[in-house]
């Protein structure tokens, strides 16, 4: 994709990507240097690289452009499987606020997503997050019956 539009130096109809016609080049207009990086690390190396937890519309958005669908779908995967290896990370410190703030995050990552992309992460962050809000639950509910 790159390559073509390269040769035929013109932008495609979005604003996430404008090719300069004059020079070799692309501006991002939306990515952050967080999100280039996963990017460049991407386009150069074919290494995924686990974006920004607020960077996931971004760098899909832009990805999307550039890659094919399967190529896509594959990114997705590492994605997810990169959320999960952290969330379990995480949970193994048992440290609520932490469990929390990681749930938090990954349920961002995954509404930022494409509907339907990241599964097993979002049943996995739900899943913790509720663990961690359920004794409080509880203990709210039990005091304010009295």
């Amino acid at each position: 994709m790159l390559e073509g539009i390269f040769k035929e130096k013109c932008s495609l109809p979005t604003d996430q990507m404008l090719v300069v016609d004059t020079e070799d080049r692309i501006i991002f207009p939306h990515i952050t240097d967080e999100d280039m990086k996963c990017l460049l690390t991407y386009l150069y190396t074919g290494q995924v690289v686990l974006p920004e937890f607020d960077g996931f519309a971004r760098v899909g958005r832009v990805l999307s452009l550039l890659v094919d669908r399967e190529q896509l779908k594959d990114i997705f995967k590492e994605w997810q499987k990169m959320i999960v290896s952290n969330l379990l990370k995480v949970e193994k410190e048992n440290d609520s606020d932490k469990i929390v703030d990681a749930c938090l995050k990954a349920l961002l990552s995954v509404f930022s997503a494409p509907y339907g992309a990241l599964p097993c992460a979002k049943r996995m962050s739900v899943s913790m997050l509720a663990d961690q809000v359920h004794p409080f639950l509880v203990a709210f509910l039990f005091a304010t019956e009295f």
